[in-house]
């Protein structure tokens, strides 16, 4: 991982109803019992139960992906839903939600800027990024650095979406593990190189599919390291370009980072889109 990339757990606070405060509604409590934390009771895997009704703002510019995620969560109180950045915004300045579930790729506010935003005006408020997987490695690092908690696929459905709430709400991190598995990589142990790459290094090498400022930006650091880096893999690959180097990387039992999916010539959208409505669509009609 980059400098900056641990990500302290958040634990989520109850504040009072005062100016400026959130008052969580309290399941089976009086007002004394609101104020205890996210205790999780015991649930279904899809249907956790926890000591007060989180509430939750969906910013997502698909219509029938926000009414699907609305059943997927029905322990939870959505109060609010946006198709772009700034009404997301909006919405979750006036309303202080425990959690905001939101697409990386949306019109307005885009991705960690929106987080950031979030996090310097609601710094109680969880977020949970929801998107595909080329957004999603794309914008791993930076989203986590601007205050993100967690990743999660639109494509993987509703028990992966009742996790990933769960994990948020419970003040722990969370990310989808094919995810994880292509932002944390090492080389494959059966196979030895003469001058290892290092953790820097291997985070450029599954990159080079992406612009040299796009990569520094998404790891945080300048665009010259990132040069220096791209040099020394080179050398050390013993290949003259990026594209033989990354033919190479695969070879060694690196995964690339996955490019922006084509589409489908009839319906427009990407597999991983018509999946994510699918699972929507059974959502809304109650099919598991």
């Amino acid at each position: 991982m980059s400098d900056g990339d641990d990500i302290p757990k958040k634990q989520l606070e109850v504040s009072g109803a005062g100016t400026g405060g959130r008052k969580r509604t309290a399941i089976g409590a009086d007002d004394g019992g609101a104020g205890k934390g996210p205790k999780e009771f015991p649930g279904s895997p899809e249907n956790p139960s926890f000591d007060f009704i989180p509430r939750v703002v969906i910013c997502e510019p698909h219509v029938l992906i926000r009414a699907g995620m609305k059943r997927m969560i029905p322990f939870c109180q959505v109060i609010g839903e946006a198709s772009d950045g700034n009404e997301a915004l909006a919405l979750i300045r006036a309303l202080q939600p425990e959690l905001v579930i939101t697409e990386i790729h949306v019109d307005g506010i885009y991705g960690d800027e929106l987080c950031t935003l979030i996090r310097e005006s609601c710094p109680k408020t969880s977020i949970l990024i929801s998107t595909h997987s080329y957004h999603a490695t794309k914008f791993f690092h930076q989203v986590m650095r601007s205050g993100a908690s967690g990743v999660y696929l639109k494509s993987s459905g509703r028990s992966e979406l009742v996790k990933a709430v769960t994990d948020v709400l419970n003040g722990q991190n969370y990310c989808d593990e094919s995810i994880a598995r292509l932002v944390n990589q090492h080389p494959s142990p059966v196979i030895s190189m003469p001058e290892p790459l290092t953790e820097r290094e291997i985070e450029v090498l599954i990159r080079l599919d992406l612009r040299n400022r796009d990569i520094a930006e998404e790891l945080g650091i300048q665009l010259n390291k990132v040069e220096k880096c791209i040099s020394s893999i080179l050398k050390k690959l013993g290949t003259e370009t990026r594209t033989a180097a990354a033919l190479k990387a695969v070879g060694l039992g690196f995964t690339l980072l996955p490019l922006m999916s084509s589409r489908n010539s009839v319906t427009g959208l990407t597999e991983e889109e018509e999946l994510a409505l699918a699972h929507a669509d059974a959502a809304l009609r109650d099919v598991h």
